[in-house]
């Protein structure tokens, strides 16, 4: 589960969940813990600055992975889709030419129709400057298949011709909150090296 579809998959297995945990945990695998050091994250374009004590990794479906307590408690995700490529549950597609409200919608309505979101509800939805680069920001909270409580804070750009999302997802209880400020000061953080302005997608 990647990009628009919410991150991680609400629907995976619950020993699936246990041995990611147990991976997470014993530091196996590719979890590397952030330190000091190592918080520095670039990628092609993009910089940020990794909250420390927290672990990171990278999927098929994520350039960048990251939690604290386990992926099925918290992450914050970073993924990119093609443009011009149907989705699976709403059969739209976010184009090169479309405004930030009309991607927006589009995440919205591919989220909604998502079985594995249930009681899908929208809290706020706004333009935001991300670091110079036009993009929106998106507050929702969900129900995963065992009725636990889920929020999310979603962020969603166009550049050079590809949809990118940063996404943190949290249960609601006890962890949205507690978790919120390493993810706001992550999109503190968040930088771009413009060359070409005309790939920036638009407000």
């Amino acid at each position: 589960m990647g990009s628009i579809y919410g991150g991680i998959s609400m629907k995976v297995n619950k020993w699936i969940v246990i041995c990611l945990l147990m991976v997470f945990f014993t530091g196996c695998a590719t979890w590397k813990p952030i330190k000091e050091k190592n918080a520095l994250w670039e990628f092609g374009d993009f910089r940020a600055r990794l909250p420390v004590g927290w672990a990171r990794t990278k999927t098929s479906g994520e350039i960048l992975l990251l939690t604290r307590g386990g992926v099925y408690i918290e992450h914050i995700s970073v993924s990119r889709t093609k443009t011009n490529k149907e989705l699976p549950h709403s059969q739209k597609k976010i184009t090169e030419d479309m405004l930030l409200r009309e991607i927006s919608q589009v995440v919205i309505d591919e989220i909604s129709l998502n079985q594995n979101f249930k009681n899908f509800k929208l809290l706020e939805n706004k333009p935001v400057d991300l670091g110079g680069v036009g993009a929106f920001r998106m507050v929702c909270v969900f129900h995963n298949e065992d009725f636990a409580k889920y929020k999310s804070v979603i962020y969603g750009f166009l550049y050079k011709k590809k949809y990118y999302e940063i996404h943190y997802q949290a249960l609601e209880q006890h962890h949205f909150e507690k978790k919120l400020e390493a993810f706001d000061q992550f999109m503190d953080s968040f930088f771009f090296k413009l060359e070409d302005p005309e790939s920036v997608g638009k407000k």
